[in-house]
């Protein structure tokens, strides 16, 4: 006779940020450019979304996978895929593949040792509440030891 055992659930405190060969790390700005206080959001508000990374020095070129899930209190708008409309945001890199979906970000794209990726999107507060915000995170698709998870927070929607 065999028998499994299996178990699952869910992470009783926030799972710490943590890098392996690459880094991601998420800024959420206001329209003005500055840093939004997402203590403050006010519902029909409108925020901008960067998520920054850079692959380790000496690693052979990468395949990367970076995804962002959203709070449940927003919904993307659009990704930023021409930067010159966004001027007070800097250079953004163009994903190979993009993909918008109702709860997350996700993009793909090809970086060698020590290149950097920044990718944005907007994103608009929908529904009231306080809500946790999932870590971004980044892995090459092919050897998924080579990843990195970003800080997870918190964000209240007022009316």
């Amino acid at each position: 006779v065999r028998l499994l055992i299996g178990a699952g659930g869910h992470p009783v405190a926030e799972e710490p940020a943590h890098a392996n060969g690459i880094t991601i790390t998420r800024t959420i700005r206001t329209p003005a450019g500055g840093p939004a206080d997402l203590d403050r959001v006010g519902q029909g508000d409108e925020l901008t979304v960067v998520l920054e990374g850079r692959l380790a020095e000496g690693t052979l070129p990468r395949r990367l996978l970076i995804a962002d899930l959203l709070p449940a209190g927003l919904e993307i708008q659009a990704a930023i895929i021409d930067d010159k409309d966004y001027e007070d945001l800097g250079k953004t890199d163009r994903p190979d593949a993009l993909r918008l979906r109702d709860d997350r970000y996700v993009a793909a794209m090809t970086r060698k040792g020590g290149e950097s990726f920044r990718v944005a999107y907007l994103v608009r507060a929908v529904t009231p509440g306080t809500f946790r915000v999932p870590a971004p995170y980044v892995e090459d698709m092919y050897d998924p030891a080579i990843q990195a998870r970003g800080t997870m927070g918190r964000m209240t929607v007022h009316h």
